[in-house]
């Protein structure tokens, strides 16, 4: 991790825009790409979506995977960008928009009613106080829970794979989401 004052975020995010680079082959354009791709990103001050279809595309998911306070803001045409999933957590009307005439979406958001039951189980066998990041983490989680709900409503098909047993901030599982997935 690359830390950074908390001006706007814990994390500068030089280090995953490197690794993304290494990941994708370099610094490809939107345009260069031969399957259409579109980065939902959030608009921190005018509180709106941005959809990135132009430019480079690691700008571009490195703007809607910033998640608010961990990551610092990416600038972009003018723009503060957060996370795409404030607004917009599941993007089916962005594929829709986009030409799609068939959208399977998947949604990895557990049922708050069951990462509740989840927590409790855990809190009885060990009670331990959330840190800020846990805090920060399951708040955006409440917040987002009925939107990805109504983001949902567009698609053909929606695929909910069993997660809510894995919190957000546990990467270490992250062979065992790919395998649920």
């Amino acid at each position: 991790m690359d830390l950074a004052l908390p001006k706007d975020g814990f994390i500068k995010g030089k280090k995953i825009t490197d690794y993304l680079r290494t990941i994708i082959g370099g610094d490809i354009e939107f345009a260069d790409l031969k399957i259409p791709l579109a980065c939902v990103a959030t608009d921190i001050l005018a509180c709106e979506e941005v959809v990135i279809k132009e430019g480079s595309v690691v700008e571009g998911i490195r703007a809607s995977i910033s998640i608010p306070a961990v990551f610092t803001l990416v600038r972009w045409k003018g723009r503060y960008l957060t996370d795409g999933g404030l607004v917009n957590p599941v993007p089916v009307s962005v594929v829709r928009g986009m030409g799609a005439d068939f959208i399977i979406a998947v949604n990895v958001m557990p049922d708050m009613r069951e990462r509740a039951l989840q927590a409790r189980r855990k809190e009885m066998r060990k009670l331990k106080r959330p840190d800020i990041f846990n805090v920060i983490m399951q708040s955006m989680q409440i917040a987002s829970c009925l939107l990805v709900r109504s983001c949902l409503e567009g698609a053909d098909i929606v695929i909910a794979p069993r997660v809510e047993h894995i919190g957000r901030t546990e990467f270490q599982k992250a062979q065992e989401c790919i395998l649920t997935g």
